[in-house]
C-alpha cells in the first residue's frame, strides 16, 4: 500500500469518503519528532489490509486549508495521528507515540493472516 499525500481540504474530504478505515498522519518538516516517527509509520502501511494511510504536511498548506484541517481533525500539536472510521474520528494520538498508534491499529486492523 501507499501513504497518500493530502495537499488540500478537498483531497482530505474525498479521501475520507472513499475509504472506510483511515489513519491520518499530520506533521511539520521542521519538527524533529515528526521526522523520527514518520519512517516508522511508513513501515506499518503494508501490515493492515483494511486501513488506508495518508499524510498531511502542515507546512505546505495555505492558511485557510490548514485551519480547516486542524478543526476537522481536532489537531492541537504535531505529530498527530487520527484514526477515522467512515468519517468519524475514533481516536487521536498526539505526539510521537508510535507504540500507542500501533496498539490502536492492532485492535481494528486486519493483517490478512487470520481466517474467520
Amino acid at each position: 500500500m501507499v501513504v497518500h499525500e493530502i495537499k488540500t481540504s478537498r483531497e482530505l474530504d474525498r479521501f475520507l469518503k472513499e475509504h472506510e478505515f483511515i489513519l491520518v498522519y499530520c506533521g511539520l518538516t521542521h519538527c524533529a519528532p515528526c521526522r523520527v516517527v514518520y519512517p516508522k509509520l511508513e513501515k506499518l502501511k503494508d501490515k493492515y489490509v483494511n486501513i488506508s494511510f495518508c499524510k498531511i504536511n502542515m507546512d505546505f498548506l495555505d492558511d485557510e486549508c490548514e485551519s480547516y484541517i486542524k478543526e476537522k481533525l481536532k489537531l492541537t500539536k504535531f505529530p498527530s495521528f487520527s484514526l477515522i472510521n467512515n468519517g468519524i474520528i475514533l481516536d487521536n494520538v498526539i505526539g510521537p507515540n508510535i507504540d500507542k498508534v500501533i496498539s490502536i491499529l492492532d485492535c481494528i486492523g486486519d493483517t490478512g493472516d487470520e481466517e474467520f
